[in-house]
């Protein structure tokens, strides 16, 4: 879990740019949306390219929308079935005039799984707290 204060998140602009930040570990990393139907039950999915030029495949399904609160869905990697599926839940909180913005991601196979994505969450905060400031 990782808290990051951030003005103007609670309106959720960061959402509507997700390419420009999620699944971006650094900056050469991007991510394009494939699938997007973002309702309790819909699908997402998207292609995400590492700066070695491999191409990733990640999907899942909204399970709670509950804006401009909450937000949870599953997290699976195409290429890697012994991975899982994982739940992950954000959550923001007004916090004066900014937003805290409470990330969960859990249901991990290993720890090192999970530590993994870990780093990877951090690198997207980077990218999502550049976003915010300019």
């Amino acid at each position: 879990m990782r808290r990051a204060a951030a003005e103007s998140l609670r309106s959720l602009d960061a959402v509507r740019k997700v390419t420009t930040w999620l699944c971006r570990v650094t900056e050469q990393h991007s991510t394009r949306i494939l699938e997007f139907d973002a309702r309790v039950g819909g699908r997402y999915r998207l292609e995400v390219t590492t700066p070695e030029g491999s191409r990733l495949l990640l999907s899942g399904t909204y399970r709670e929308i509950e804006p401009p609160e909450r937000l949870v869905f599953t997290w699976q990697w195409e290429e890697d079935p012994d991975f899982g599926e994982t739940l992950v839940t954000v959550e923001f909180h007004a916090r004066g005039n900014s937003t805290e913005l409470v990330l969960t991601h859990e249901r991990f196979s290993s720890t090192e799984r999970r530590d993994r994505h870990a780093i990877g969450w951090n690198g997207c905060f980077d990218r999502l707290t550049e976003l915010l400031k300019a």
